[in-house]
């Protein structure tokens, strides 16, 4: 996936089965449907939070394609170094694996 200020674009190397799957999970990785200005409107609204918001303006949130992975990943990297929880992980999806949307992902729940 690469980045741009007004674009993200992705390549696949193979022939994905499910390329619309793919895309919505595409989008939904680095939050592209939200409405940052709302977003920020909220946070903005208590006083502790303002001047984070002030500070880095319009910096939305990383998604996951899936919520049981960032449960995931949210645990192992309490357990571990986030280096450390992205190689068990890495090492999980290798293992035992599925495709969603076109992309390997971890094993379903």
């Amino acid at each position: 996936m690469t980045f741009a200020e007004d674009v993200v674009a992705a390549e696949s190397r193979d022939q994905t089965p499910h390329p619309d799957g793919m895309a919505a999970a595409i989008r939904r990785w680095p939050d592209l449907d939200s409405d940052i200005a709302r977003i920020e409107g909220e946070l903005a609204a208590d006083p502790l939070i303002r001047p984070l918001v002030e500070r880095r303006p319009a910096s939305g949130s990383s998604a996951t394609p899936d919520e049981c992975e960032a449960v995931i990943a949210t645990v192992a990297g309490q357990q571990a170094s986030l280096a450390a929880a992205r190689t068990c992980k890495a090492r999980r999806v290798a293992a035992d694996g599925r495709t969603a949307a076109g992309l390997r992902a971890l094993p379903a729940p």
